[in-house]
């Protein structure tokens, strides 16, 4: 068994190694955001490794958590404002930040509260094409040149796939991982969890900054 923390920050990730050392005689191994998948490209993780995650969205791939979800090792995802809004898309366990490291063992040792599934919202292909251009930057009057749909479709698609992320704005969508939007599939598409791209983390090389391959 592996012990993974997922950090930036240096002292969390001491403070979870000494409570582990102490109680397991084990140490943990560090990941951050620029390492991660150097690292499971050489050593690809395993179903008994535990992972305690704790890092901003912004540079946290979405993938990750779907490829470590396929090999059903257990997650321990620390929630933040950053991430709240995937309570209940992840198999995962949702610890709050302001939890003790004592109480974070607590749910640790439990090993009966990982969920088996999880759910993406179901959105179709032209609102998921939407999406896009407006986080690319582009105004709503250039979205309904390219589609060549009237301005108020292009607002009315723009409404609906917030509406089914569980947004009110664009710039909440900042609250999610990276590459969430990407994994997003239209109802033909979307048949079960073992529908996503999952296997495209072993070969992605993510820019962190943008989000973007």
């Amino acid at each position: 068994m592996g012990l993974y923390v997922l950090t930036e920050n240096n002292y969390l990730y001491a403070g979870f190694n000494h409570l582990f050392s102490q109680y397991f005689n084990q140490t943990c191994i560090h990941l951050t955001p620029k390492n991660v998948i150097p690292l499971f490209k050489l050593t690809p993780a395993k179903p008994d490794d535990i992972f305690i995650i704790a890092s901003d969205s912004l540079f946290l791939s979405f993938s990750l958590l779907l490829y470590l979800n396929k090999l059903e090792s257990r997650v321990l995802l620390i929630k933040n404002k950053s991430n709240e809004k995937l309570v209940g898309n992840l198999a995962c366990d949702f610890l709050d930040e302001n939890l003790p490291l004592d109480a974070i063992l607590s749910v640790f040792l439990n090993k009966n509260t990982r969920r088996d599934l999880f759910s993406f919202p179901v959105i179709t292909d032209r609102e998921k094409t939407v999406l896009l251009y407006t986080l690319n930057g582009l105004s709503v009057s250039s979205i309904s040149e390219r589609l060549n749909i009237a301005m108020k479709t292009v607002y009315a698609h723009k409404h609906n796939v917030l509406r089914k992320i569980g947004v009110r704005k664009v710039g909440d969508i900042i609250r999610f991982p990276n590459d969430y939007i990407a994994h997003l599939h239209s109802p033909d598409e979307f048949t079960a969890v073992g529908c996503c791209k999952v296997d495209a983390f072993e070969e992605a090389e993510y820019d962190y900054a943008s989000g973007y391959v």
